[in-house]
């Protein structure tokens, strides 16, 4: 089976070369990194591990979505660049999808960092559910589910909530025990409880059918606080 690694990206000098290294030793198929105009390293370190690199306007949805329009493997999975993988992962995904290929999935999630918070967080994703299972897991998924449910669409946010709800209806949905290593640093800037709560705002409003523009406009401010700054 040949898998499509996706990663989108905007300033992930710090992160991305440990990921696209872990994933030339898993021999991956191809690995896309589609990027939103970082103006760091993250292109040349993409670069000098021969990934192909996707132009897109900014914005994870958009990105993604350039991204899966790009691949040419039978399968897909889509990452943040700031993670660190299974040493196996790529095996476990071509073996679960080979089983059921109308299945999707993700991996578990673990900090590298052991705040209570944070490992209670880690914990609550081993429930395969909608609301417990976001893109820092790892979605992935054949190529034929991917275009049968419609691909990413163009959302301020929840791009992984609203893909998943999708490929949910469309065959079984895989929580793979194995956890998936990502960066803490989004709940360490803002302060891990308050992170939660603003999570929690987000998905309640987003249930309770409040526009996402609007919590986009709640969310932004946080967001772009947040966003990894330029190298000088």
């Amino acid at each position: 089976m040949q898998i499509s690694v996706i990663i989108p990206t905007l300033n992930e000098a710090e992160f991305i070369g440990p990921l696209l290294s872990q994933l030339r030793a898993q021999s991956a198929f191809e690995v896309l990194v589609c990027d939103g105009g970082s103006h760091d390293e993250t292109l040349a370190i993409t670069r000098s591990y021969g990934a192909t690199i996707i132009q897109s306007d900014p914005g994870r949805s958009v990105q993604l979505a350039a991204g899966a329009a790009s691949a040419r493997g039978d399968s897909l999975f889509f990452l943040h660049a700031d993670t660190i993988l299974p040493r196996n992962a790529l095996e476990l995904i071509a073996a679960n999808l080979a089983q059921n290929p109308t299945a999707s999935g993700s991996f578990c999630l673990a900090f590298a960092h052991q705040n209570p918070a944070l490992q209670f967080y880690a914990f609550c994703s081993q429930i395969n559910c909608l609301w417990t299972t976001y893109g820092d897991q790892g979605l992935f998924m054949t190529r034929l589910t991917y275009d049968k449910i419609g691909g990413f669409r163009n959302m301020a946010l929840l791009e992984d909530v609203d893909i998943q709800k999708r490929a949910r209806r469309h065959g079984p949905f895989l929580k793979l025990p194995e956890s998936l290593i990502t960066s803490p640093r989004r709940f360490l800037r803002d302060g891990v409880i308050m992170r939660q709560l603003l999570n929690i705002i987000i998905i309640v409003g987003y249930t309770c059918g409040v526009p996402l523009p609007y919590l986009a406009e709640f969310y932004r401010p946080l967001a772009t606080k947040m966003l990894p700054r330029a190298h000088s």
